[in-house]
């Protein structure tokens, strides 16, 4: 499960145009969860490698010889020192609440990784598609606010 949530905050980070973030978070996820049966972290993985070709798993054919490194292990527990999963679920409930209601409503993976990786023709759900974005903590316009621009 924390390789979902950290997928899924990745995708919230790069929705609000934060890559730094989004990649430390992809990187968490790949490294999570189990290639074998998670088909999406090679696509992650090459993803990762192909924006930052100085990525710590570039040198690496692939993400078990990249898991076997000291280095990368080292690198993994640093990260996720920063982002432990309690974390990354108080982040994720953050960027929910930021969106508007509340609905429970969870976007599927398929949609979160296609927006990520941009594997289909469909447009990105990115900010354009989103509308505008308040910061964390801005008032939430009032009646006022929205009457006053009309004239």
């Amino acid at each position: 499960m924390a390789a979902v949530d950290d997928l899924r905050l990745a995708w919230y980070e790069d929705r609000d145009g934060h890559a730094g973030r989004r990649d430390t978070l992809l990187t968490l996820a790949v490294a999570a969860c189990d290639p074998a049966e998670t088909p999406w972290a090679a696509r992650c993985r090459d993803r990762l490698v192909s924006a930052r070709p100085d990525h710590f798993l570039a040198p690496f054919a692939t993400i078990d010889d990249a898991l076997a490194d000291p280095g990368v292990m080292a690198a993994l527990v640093r990260l996720r020192a920063k982002y432990p999963p309690a974390r990354v679920r108080m982040l994720l409930l953050r960027a929910a609440a930021a969106r508007g209601p509340f609905t429970g409503r969870v976007e599927p993976l398929s949609i979160v990784l296609d927006d990520l990786l941009g594997t289909t023709g469909r447009p990105r759900l990115g900010l354009a598609a989103a509308g505008p974005r308040r910061p964390l903590g801005a008032a939430r316009p009032t009646d006022h606010d929205s009457a006053r621009l009309l004239f």
